[in-house]
């Protein structure tokens, strides 16, 4: 809405700290001269059973849809009026404001209240006072043997075996779930496979099968932690029954010529084999450089500024994290809603940068983002279509997009000098830095 149309006969806005309260009169010929236009509107255009089309007499109109009416018109103005309250006071909303209409009667302005929390303002500091270091990762000896370490352990050979099970063994077993002597949806599995060790079931579930031998049957108390992904079963203990069908250990093989016929290679030699997996690890640098890039600068950031955020943002934060179960459960309440206050900080300063520099959402940006989150078993030019087809999808990648972009830019702007990384050097770094 243009400043220059006035909406309030008068309003008084008062702050305590980000939390304000207004108290607002909207001006009466505003609401008034609305609600005569769409009476007048609906006696001209609207039929009514009995009646000639823009026949029925107005007070029946009046008396039918005035009460309704006015109390749209009414939110309508409040909502323009908020608008013009906050073009005025230069302030921006948290969220939606909690209205209540005190005095509602035609032909007198209309008096309500509000509650809202409005964003934070702060000024950028100097980005030349960030100290960064720009990550420039490599391939040492040490990440040649992991790769190549790393597609043997991908094809392993597997052979059943009577001994005990232990960790690294694949096992298959049929179990039933119980608690308090009911099934419950998901409890039940026949010829479910895994491996001890990778975390795949709950940890007292393969505690019980460890030691087990093909044939066995165990009988394992299981708890769910309070952030299983199904709400109903979190900090409840299952009873199962698990009847051990299969152990098997593995074989590691050797890079040789029969390996590269076990995998379908099209490399003609190990050689050249080796050279196909470097290449491929190679092509992976500049997004783990985007990653570590991107956790340094907001690391920086981070400690740069400290101003207070909405509460209501700071819920929402928390709630949807818990949602996502992108928090730990041993976090406490404090430490969740200070990990929310620096997500929500660090939010308005990226935003405010993305003013600062001008910046617009690069394409080819977006393009490579996409191919970089493909999986490896689907078409990159299918993924990308199946993601651009869903708005929603689209406009978090534009906004993860703009935020690189908005790394880099203070990344440059530093004046950050660089260190070469080896890329387990890098992938420990987002782990500890």
């Amino acid at each position: 809405m243009s400043q220059n149309i006035e909406v309030n006969s008068s309003y008084q806005l008062d702050k305590d700290g980000l939390t304000c309260t207004l108290k607002a009169n909207i001006l009466a010929s505003l609401v008034e001269n609305a609600y005569r236009s769409k009476i007048q509107e609906i006696a001209t255009t609207q039929r009514f059973p009995g009646f000639r089309k823009g026949k029925l007499a107005i007070p029946m109109i009046k008396q039918r849809y005035g009460p309704a009416l006015l109390q749209d018109l009414a939110q309508e103005w409040i909502e323009k009026s908020l608008r013009n309250v906050a073009e005025k006071e230069e302030i921006e909303m948290a969220g939606s404001p909690n209205v209540e209409i005190t005095k509602l009667v035609l032909g007198e302005d209309v008096v309500y209240e509000a509650s809202f929390e409005m964003l934070p303002t702060f000024t950028l500091k100097e980005l030349k006072s960030l100290k960064l270091i720009k990550p420039q990762i490599v391939l040492d000896k040490k990440d040649e043997k992991d790769v190549f370490e790393k597609v043997i352990d991908d094809n392993l050979e597997w052979e059943s075996t009577t001994k005990p099970a232990v960790d690294s063994d694949r096992v298959t077993v049929d179990f039933k779930g119980t608690i308090d002597g009911v099934a419950f949806q998901g409890g039940t599995g026949q010829d479910s496979v895994f491996t001890l060790g990778q975390k795949q079931m709950l940890a007292d579930f393969e505690s019980g099968v460890k030691g087990a031998k093909a044939g066995d049957t165990v009988n394992v108390d299981c708890a769910f932690p309070d952030n299983y992904h199904a709400e109903d079963l979190r900090g409840k203990t299952a009873q199962f029954v698990i009847d051990v069908k299969k152990v098997e250990s593995s074989k590691r093989l050797k890079l040789d010529a029969s390996f590269l016929k076990k995998v379908n290679a099209k490399d003609q030699s190990i050689t050249e084999y080796k050279k196909s997996l470097l290449t491929k690890k190679a092509e992976e640098i500049p997004w783990l450089e985007q990653r570590v890039l991107h956790k340094r600068v907001m690391d920086a950031l981070a400690l740069d500024y400290d101003f207070p955020v909405p509460a209501s943002l700071v819920k929402q934060e928390i709630v949807e994290a818990k949602k996502n179960n992108q928090s730990p459960v041993e976090q406490d309440e404090a430490s969740l809603t200070k990990l929310a206050e620096r997500n929500i900080r660090l939010t308005l300063v990226v935003r405010k940068l993305v003013d600062h520099f001008q910046l617009k959402v690069d394409q080819d940006k977006v393009t490579s983002y996409l191919t970089n989150m493909t999986p490896d078993f689907i078409d990159s030019k299918t993924f990308i279509s199946w993601y651009e087809n869903d708005p929603q999808r689209m406009e978090r990648v534009r906004i993860a997009v703009l935020e690189q972009q908005v790394v880099e830019k203070v990344m440059d702007e530093s004046g950050a000098k660089i260190e070469k990384l080896s890329y387990a050097a890098a992938e420990e770094t987002l782990k500890s830095e």
